[in-house]
Formats: structure tokens, C-alpha cells, sequence
């Protein structure tokens, strides 16, 4: 008996199908796997990078308003990932390093599109 062996493709085609039927849409990497820092390994391996690519897939093609709207329906984003979701919501596309903004700045840019952020980073 042989079996099918599925590509990689196939198989984040049926992920992202599982994550968009069970929530709605592909949720955004704190609200998968709260706790863990956007710098961190786990984003690079495993479900997390997994769960990157999802994101990736997701976004393509849709508007920064339906991204938008898809991360302020979690409420409050968690302040380190200010940066990763002003870039991902294309609240800030304008900047050489996106480090390099100030907190504050990206914070007001993000409230300014609807999106509250919680805290202050943990390394600023």
C-alpha cells in the first residue's frame, strides 16, 4: 500500500484552513502562544515558525484595514509587539529600521488605526 505524501505547501494549505475554520482567521503569534517574545527562537522553529508562515499566508493580499481589524478583535496587543504589528498592519512603512521609532510613536500610530497596545516593553 502506498501512500500520498504531502508537499510543504499542502500541508500550510490545510493548517491555515484548520486555523481560519476553528478562529475566524489566522490569530496573531501572542494570542497563539501568549507569553512568548517576539524575539524569541521559538518564532524560527517549530509551531511557532509554523505559525509565522500561517500569519504570512493569511495577510497576503488583504488590506491593511482587514489586518488591522483582525488584530484590534484580540484587544490589547502586548507593547513588545508594537513594532512586529505596526509593520505587519502597515501602520509604519516609512521607517529605515523599525527599531529605531520611538515606543511612543509607534503606539500613537497604532491607536491612531484602532489598535491599543498594553504596557511598555519589556526592553527598551
Amino acid at each position: 500500500m502506498t501512500g500520498t505524501v504531502s508537499t510543504p505547501d499542502e500541508i500550510l494549505a490545510r493548517l491555515l484552513a484548520d486555523e481560519i475554520r476553528t478562529h475566524g482567521s489566522v490569530r496573531p503569534p501572542w494570542v497563539a502562544f501568549p507569553g512568548v517574545h517576539p524575539f524569541d527562537i521559538a518564532w524560527r522553529m517549530g509551531a511557532g515558525e509554523t505559525h509565522m508562515m500561517l500569519w504570512s499566508r493569511w495577510i497576503e493580499g488583504r488590506s491593511a484595514t482587514e489586518v488591522t481589524a483582525a488584530v484590534a478583535r484580540h484587544g490589547p496587543i502586548p507593547a513588545d509587539w508594537s513594532w512586529w504589528v505596526a509593520e505587519a498592519t502597515g501602520v509604519i512603512v516609512d521607517a529605515d529600521d523599525l527599531y529605531d521609532v520611538p515606543f511612543e510613536d509607534v503606539r500613537g500610530r497604532l491607536a491612531d488605526a484602532g489598535i491599543a497596545v498594553a504596557g511598555v516593553p519589556s526592553e527598551s
